[in-house]
């Protein structure tokens, strides 16, 4: 896990007065959120790079993924 990944769940935790201690599952699924959120993030840019007249930059946007 990223640091910046693992300070923003510490934050998150201490927010909520929990304790952020991951285990091996609360880890995976952080790093397939991670992942889903970044692939729907990447995806939204293609969409504007197409709309802004860039179908070369929304294609390496989305090779990217790949």
């Amino acid at each position: 896990m990223s640091r910046k990944l693992f300070e923003l769940a510490n934050a998150a935790a201490e927010e909520e007065g929990l304790v952020y201690a991951p285990d091996s599952a609360a880890m995976a699924w952080m790093r397939k959120f991670s992942k889903m959120v970044a692939t729907q993030e990447r995806e939204r840019c293609a969409r504007v790079c197409e709309e802004m007249g860039s179908p070369d930059i929304a294609a390496a946007i989305r090779r990217e993924e790949e």
